[in-house]
């Protein structure tokens, strides 16, 4: 049992099934995934989700490396980066993993604060046109005495 998780540990630490893998990170290719089933009917959802967020994995790492943002950086290659695909998994060594959760990790933040920018836009403007109705009753009132 400790071989099993050394191994684990030197290895790919970080085992989703395919469904898990697709349901925790599909925020990260929501676009991609339309394109695809627009597309291509036979493409499997997990692939499509392996290949945005291997892309967003190589960009990470080679700006990393190189500190130039704007350098094209080529196709990801998935053994570099430490994601494998089998049959029923998806394998994660553990610094692509930090990587695809703090990309997730902004990406529920951004839209966090969107949800919250609608909200408070709509709260605002029920809150304004109560006030302006508010003041027309006001100016009817005052006006019907003079």
């Amino acid at each position: 049992v400790i071989e099993a998780i050394r191994v684990s540990r030197v290895g790919y630490p970080h085992r989703y099934t395919h469904d898990a893998f697709v349901s925790r990170y599909r925020l990260l290719a929501q676009a991609e995934i339309k394109k695809a089933q627009c597309v291509v009917k036979q493409a499997k959802p997990v692939h499509v989700v392996v290949d945005t967020v291997a892309k967003s994995i190589w960009k990470k790492m080679q700006c990393e490396i190189e500190g130039n943002h704007e350098k094209n950086i080529g196709q990801p290659n998935l053994v570099k980066i430490g994601l494998q695909v089998g049959k029923t998994k998806v394998f994660l060594r553990r610094s692509p993993y930090e990587i695809i959760e703090q990309l997730r990790g902004k990406k529920n933040t951004e839209s966090a604060t969107l949800i919250q920018k609608i909200a408070r836009g709509y709260i605002n403007q029920r809150q304004y046109q109560s006030f302006l109705r508010k003041a027309l009753k006001v100016q009817c009132i005052i006006r019907g005495f003079k």
